[in-house]
């Protein structure tokens, strides 16, 4: 067999693997949003922030702001520390697709240095911890991403005639 006839054979299913793959981490990554909203609370504090500009070349250049928050926290008497904001957005808490200098000062304002913020934290793993829970848009992108690559895979396949 050529490579070619390899290629045309088993390269759907390699890419609808791919995909499955993708959406198995979308599919863990909603979950552990949802599951968020189980998890419990401890009052933290802030304890720093900043604005990040960042530059980003593409299709138009362009300067991009987000506004990260560091808060410590204690779970049973043991001292931790976060910065993640949501799950599936890291430490990003500007959100959406408002990524202006204002939209970033915004969101530091809302967590000053020193101010008391309440913090969910995973009961399994205390150390994994976010300032608001749920599933957050963002955590959908790979579960749409990959039933996009999967069914692009199963369609090649159906159209090159592997699937018999």
């Amino acid at each position: 067999m050529t490579a070619g006839a390899l290629a045309r054979q088993y390269g759907p299913w390699i890419i609808a693997a791919i995909g499955g793959l993708v959406m198995a981490v979308g599919v863990w990554m909603v979950s552990s949003g949802l599951a968020s909203y189980r998890w419990p609370t401890a009052q933290g504090m802030v304890t720093s922030h900043r604005i990040v500009s960042e530059y980003q070349q593409g299709a138009r250049t362009q300067t991009v702001n987000h506004a990260e928050a560091r808060y410590s926290y204690e779970v049973s008497g043991v001292p931790y520390t976060g910065n993640r904001y949501a799950i599936g957005r890291g430490p990003d808490a500007t959100g959406g697709f408002d990524q202006a200098a204002e939209a970033a000062t915004k969101a530091v304002t809302a967590y000053p240095v020193g101010g008391r913020v309440t913090v969910y934290y995973n009961p399994d793993d205390p150390g994994d911890a976010v300032l608001r829970r749920g599933a957050d848009w963002t955590t959908g992108v790979p579960l749409a991403i990959g039933a996009l690559i999967l069914g692009a895979g199963a369609w090649l396949a159906r159209f090159n005639g592997s699937l018999g």
